[in-house]
């Protein structure tokens, strides 16, 4: 067996063993509302300097539910976030005060 081969093996056994599980990340950006995650963590950062708050919105692993938080601190802030569980897909939104909400496509 190759030493690749034998790295890779034993690598998978070891998360098989020792209960880990690799990290899932994902990344977006829909006109300025930049998401990127690791794991339970997402990042919502403002990417466009247009005035308006930008929004994440992300599943997570088991469940159906859409979570939703808004970053409305302004131009080239993050804001930084731990849920209950691993994020599984992801979609950025810009905000209107007046409603309808500008959002991209699902991200998983």
């Amino acid at each position: 067996m190759s030493i690749i081969k034998r790295v890779v093996f034993g690598s998978v056994t070891a998360a098989l063993l020792f209960g880990a599980s690799p990290a899932f990340a994902l990344s977006t950006n829909y006109k300025g509302a930049a998401l990127t995650t690791s794991g339970a963590t997402i990042n919502i950062k403002d990417a466009a300097a247009d005035g308006k708050a930008v929004q994440g919105q992300w599943i997570r692993q088991g469940s159906g539910t859409v979570y939703k938080l808004t970053n409305s601190s302004g131009y080239g802030t993050t804001l930084t976030y731990t849920t209950g569980g691993t994020i599984t897909a992801i979609k950025g939104c810009i905000v209107y005060t007046a409603g309808g909400d500008d959002c991209g496509g699902w991200v998983s």
